[in-house]
């Protein structure tokens, strides 16, 4: 019982002992807590006691905003907050001795060593984090630094738009030093991927493009002057869908519907005056639409979308539908017997009904004798031609149109 009393005694002494301690630590100024850190220290210096080992810089993908994809500059506009994680050995402290200074401060960027990267790829268009890109970094007493580098980036970006409005784009994006080598810094990305789900959490798109997955690889880039040193290198891949439901229906839906009107004109009666009209007005809004495309889209011969060639064929028809309503007409209102004073409607004749016109000429050889002259006749034949011309152009173009539509889909959607 003795010997648990004096045992209780000691440890309410002892606690009593570091309380006091403990309270009477000198407070020490801020300004003076600085001065001391960083007396003799060098932002130009690599942060590391030991000049053998890199500096590890750990590199994290906090958020990505999709500004703009300009599909004709091939460029594309991004907004990235990444996280930055090293440790400076040279601005490390403890709490032990009599002052009692803060173990987490907030200091300004400008004021310590920050490694040198940039953002860019294989098409160009290099951007550099600076200081002021950082703000204020985050410094824990055992070296820590945390940064958080926000800026607007662009990058250029190889645009297959074969399969537009059904296209996707892929998009690399590298992240490397720009005056070290892997073995003085080493950077290495740690964002947390949830294997369950490819598609980045914190990324924000916009009206026009959606993420649909995304990767990333850590690897050693090799110099071109010197392949004994490489430079430590970050790559992400983003895989880009855009969204067709506006392009569906503000241009693909109305081009398809106005391509619709060919095959019916010739179903409008020869009599009305307005088949030429509608023929014409569908080919100059066709090529109204093809322009529209054409200046939204790269101007590039290495290939052409699958939609543009959909429209021009359609233009390609429509030139043919007012070919052949021409010739129809011409039938319609011959003076002329066909078959003997116009060689090229003769040989139409022949092909598309010669037999069922002869035939139809001898059903009517009894009430010939009504006809007041033979050029009346010949008028009856034009017209029975200009039916036949009429009705195999009308289900012609109608199978031009659904087939070329059921093979533009295909190979979109494939």
């Amino acid at each position: 019982m003795g010997s648990l009393m004096k045992t209780l005694q000691i440890i309410v002494l002892q606690y009593f002992l570091s309380f006091k301690s403990a309270s009477s630590k000198n407070k020490i100024r801020n300004g003076e807590f600085l001065e001391q850190l960083f007396d003799g220290y060098s932002k130009y210096m690599l942060p590391i006691l030991d000049i053998e080992k890199p500096v590890d810089v750990n590199l994290s993908l906090y958020y990505i905003s999709l500004n703009d994809v300009d599909t004709k500059q091939k460029t594309v506009s991004a907004t990235l907050i990444l996280e930055l994680q090293w440790i400076d050995q040279y601005l490390i402290w403890n709490n032990s001795g009599e002052y009692d200074v803060p173990s987490r401060i907030s200091i300004d960027s400008k004021s310590i060593w920050l490694p040198d990267l940039f953002v860019g790829n294989n098409e160009g268009l290099l951007t550099f984090l600076t200081p002021d890109d950082i703000k204020n970094v985050i410094l824990l007493r055992d070296g820590h630094i945390s940064a958080y580098p926000y800026k607007t980036f662009e990058l250029g970006v190889d645009i297959n738009i074969y399969k537009y409005p059904f296209d996707t784009q892929v998009i690399e994006l590298e992240i490397m030093p720009w005056s070290y080598y892997s073995h003085e810094l080493a950077i290495r990305d740690i964002t947390e991927v949830n294997e369950s789900n490819a598609v980045f959490k914190q990324f924000r798109g916009n009206g026009e493009w959606d993420l649909a997955t995304w990767s990333r690889e850590n690897f050693y880039l090799s110099n071109e002057i010197d392949s004994y040193t490489t430079v430590s290198t970050v790559i992400y891949k983003f895989t880009l869908k855009r969204r067709w439901l506006y392009t569906i229906l503000n241009l693909v839906a109305p081009v398809v519907i106005t391509s619709l009107l060919n095959p019916l004109s010739f179903l409008l009666p020869v009599d009305s005056g307005e088949r030429i009209s509608l023929s014409n007005t569908v080919f100059l809004t066709l090529a109204v639409f093809f322009t529209i495309v054409s200046n939204s889209l790269p101007q590039t011969s290495e290939g052409s979308p699958i939609f543009v060639t959909y429209i021009g064929l359609q233009m390609f028809g429509s030139v043919l539908t007012i070919a052949f309503t021409i010739i129809s007409l011409a039938c319609y209102y011959s003076d002329n017997d066909l078959r003997q004073n116009n060689a090229l409607l003769r040989v139409l004749c022949s092909m598309c009904g010669k037999n069922k016109t002869e035939k139809c000429a001898d059903s009517n050889s009894e009430n010939l004798e009504e006809y007041d002259s033979e050029h009346t006749h010949s008028r009856e034949i034009g017209k029975i031609c200009s039916k036949i011309i009429d009705r195999v152009c009308f289900w012609m173009s109608l199978l031009w149109n659904l087939c070329l539509l059921s093979i533009t889909i295909i190979i979109a959607m494939s």
